[in-house]
């Protein structure tokens, strides 16, 4: 099972979001201002085990991180 995880955190709230695809998670992030997040990062789990190649891509991907 495939699962992309994305936290989100303010000054006063962290959340996590679990979604089956990049394009729900694409479709989410088109939703929201990711400037309104003091910290944001993207997990990806491959049966449960943490894909640290994938997370590093998703987040250059879709955060604009290095």
């Amino acid at each position: 099972m495939i699962e992309l995880i994305l936290i989100l955190e303010t000054i006063d709230d962290k959340e996590h979001h679990i979604f089956p695809s990049s394009n729900s998670l694409e479709d989410y992030l088109a939703t929201i201002n990711l400037c309104d997040y003091c910290y944001s990062n993207i997990l990806f789990r491959i049966d449960n085990e943490l894909n640290y190649e994938l997370t590093k891509l998703y987040n250059k991907r879709f955060l604009k991180k290095n």
